[in-house]
């Protein structure tokens, strides 16, 4: 019935603890030659959580919708964990009927993790456009110490802009060692008009690009 927000952090920490616990109780699950189950226990524990912040109507900064992003994104990374993604519409909605949250203290990180699943939900869905201003807007906002997960934006967001025709600038693309590299001959070919330096280089990184999930996009680079 406590509709503040002072028992947010507690419940940031036991749902996180609750996912990574779920995690290696599926893989010993796994390893035993049963179902993995926990992790999706998991997933409808942390709903009770995440239906709590997007039904609180507190119109102060005092409000557990301060929440909402942070358990939107908890979630979203169980049902990718899952391949589940299509349960992400519910989360999705929830957000929605949340109302907005540009009026709340949400902390950056929180709008900065919710915009990257949904930028790469977009791109999932090819809706491109959608999902470079989402990938965007996180890359912007992303701290410049946290290497791994602008690493993960731009994982995309490369590909998304190479394919309308905007080339990294080579400064910050230098910063990115592995898509550097995989990317560098893509560029040169694009910027020659070479089909046939292009085509050979898909060829060769084609189980790369397919573990990134970005094999389709690349393909339709020209």
């Amino acid at each position: 019935s406590d509709n503040t927000a002072w028992s947010l952090p507690v419940l940031y920490v036991i749902y996180r603890d609750l996912r990574a616990f779920a995690t290696r109780a599926d893989e010993t699950l796994l390893l035993k030659g049963e179902k993995a189950v926990k992790l999706a226990e998991a997933a409808r524990l942390i709903q009770v959580g995440f239906g709590l912040c997007c039904s609180d109507r507190t119109s102060t900064g005092d409000t557990k919708k301060l929440g909402v992003l942070y358990m939107a994104s908890l979630l979203f990374k169980i049902y990718f964990k899952l391949k589940s993604t299509a349960l992400c519409k519910n989360v999705i909605r929830g957000v929605d009927n949340a109302g907005l949250l540009d009026g709340f203290q949400v902390p950056v990180a929180h709008r900065v993790t919710y915009r990257y699943y949904m930028g790469v939900l977009s791109f999932l869905q090819e809706d491109y456009e959608k999902a470079e201003d989402h990938l965007s807007f996180a890359f912007n906002n992303c701290h410049r110490n946290k290497r791994r997960n602008r690493d993960l934006i731009m994982n995309y967001l490369v590909p998304l802009r190479l394919l309308k025709g905007k080339r990294p600038i080579p400064a910050l693309l230098n910063q990115f060692t592995q898509l550097s590299d995989l990317y560098q001959t893509f560029i040169a070919a694009v910027r020659l008009g070479n089909v046939e330096l292009f085509d050979s280089h898909l060829i060769q990184v084609e189980k790369q690009l397919m573990k990134r999930g970005t094999y389709l996009i690349v393909e339709h680079i020209d």
